[in-house]
This record gives structure tokens, C-alpha cells and sequence, in this order.
């Protein structure tokens, strides 16, 4: 049916309440596979695998990026050396051969568990969906300047 002068828009909060309830779902069931499979969470993932994407950063552009505390950081770096699977470097933090292989593990347990969740869900209807959601990454990115 044709949109026409007396139809009312869809609100904004329609849109924005289930993403963010979704991001909150996906960080639960990350979370769970993380601890029940890999013995780690989701902010220690998150850092290794911005450590895995690019090597060498600093607790600050890593508290950054995730908009957390250079604090919390600090903290999840401190478990994660502990555990070697990060190191210092000279120019910040790194990912060893070790938490590269975690991450890896990581990864693969968390596309199975999604896999599971999604597999009623037709490849189109994930496209589509993945489009609409990498368009609006976009338009906030380019809305909160990030980089």
C-alpha cells in the first residue's frame, strides 16, 4: 500500500529499541559460549580481536574503539597477558600465536552457536538484513564522526 500524506511515520524508537535489545541478546549468548567454551568474555574477545585486526595498539585507542574505560582495559589486558594470549610491545599491546589461536577457537564456536540460532532464517532474508544493518552502521558513523 502506497505511503500517502496521512500515514503516520514509523518512530524512531520502533527501530532503535530492538537493535538495542539485540545487541544485548548476541552479547548474552556471546558471552555464554565464550565462558562455557573458551574460559573468557566478551571484553577480552573484543580486545583480542582488535589486537588481531591491529597489531600493536595502545590501551587508549582500544578503550576508545569500544568506548570503555582505558581502566577496564588495563584490566582485561592484565587477564589476558596472564593467560598469554596478549603481550606488551614496544608500540602498545599484541596478540600472540596463542590468542590468535583463541580468537580462532572463539570465532568458530560463536559462527556455530549463531548458525543454530539463524538456521530458519532464508540467505536472503540474511542478506537483506545485513544490508540494512551495514547501512545504518554507516549513517551513525558518519552522524558520530567516527573514524
Amino acid at each position: 500500500m502506497p505511503r500517502n500524506a496521512r500515514q503516520q511515520k514509523t518512530p524512531i524508537h520502533s527501530v532503535i529499541r530492538p537493535i538495542m535489545q539485540l545487541r544485548s541478546c548476541m552479547d548474552r549468548v556471546t558471552s555464554g559460549v565464550l565462558r562455557k567454551k573458551m574460559g573468557f568474555g566478551v571484553s577480552q574477545f573484543r580486545i583480542l580481536y582488535v589486537l588481531a585486526n591491529k597489531p600493536e595498539m595502545t590501551q587508549k585507542v582500544i578503550a576508545d574503539f569500544w568506548d570503555v574505560t582505558e581502566a577496564s582495559v588495563s584490566r582485561q589486558i592484565g587477564i589476558l597477558a596472564g593467560q598469554g594470549l596478549a603481550a606488551k610491545k614496544a608500540g602498545g599491546m599484541a596478540i600472540t600465536p596463542k590468542g590468535k589461536k583463541a580468537l580462532d577457537a572463539a570465532m568458530k564456536e560463536i559462527t556455530t552457536a549463531f548458525e543454530k540460532i539463524f538456521k530458519d532464517i532464508s540467505d536472503g532474508d540474511r542478506r537483506r538484513t545485513a544490508e540494512l544493518l551495514e547501512n545504518f552502521m554507516e549513517k551513525i558513523k558518519n552522524y558520530a564522526n567516527f573514524k
